[in-house]
């Protein structure tokens, strides 16, 4: 999770081995940190060279360790006030 509204992860960068982006469930502001992703909530996105993931802050979200070459993203975080 970040602190963000939205966030856009832009994939810049070339080949890499492993570095999934790992999506677990959405909780509401109570709940976000106190509750364990059940399986059928996980997701795993495989990055492809020149594409974007726009997905909400509070979407429990990291990205895994790469195993070989490097990883080159753009991560723009976007917050408002309301």
């Amino acid at each position: 999770m970040d602190d963000s509204a939205v966030t856009l992860n832009l994939y810049l960068g070339t080949e890499f081995t492993d570095g999934q982006l790992y999506f677990g469930e959405v909780r509401c502001s109570s709940h976000v940190r106190s509750t364990r992703s059940r399986d059928d909530e996980e997701f795993y996105l495989e990055h492809q060279v020149e594409t974007a993931c726009l997905h909400l802050g509070n979407h429990r979200h990291k990205a895994l360790p790469i195993t070989s070459d490097r990883r080159l993203n753009l991560i723009v975080w976007v917050n408002y006030d309301i």
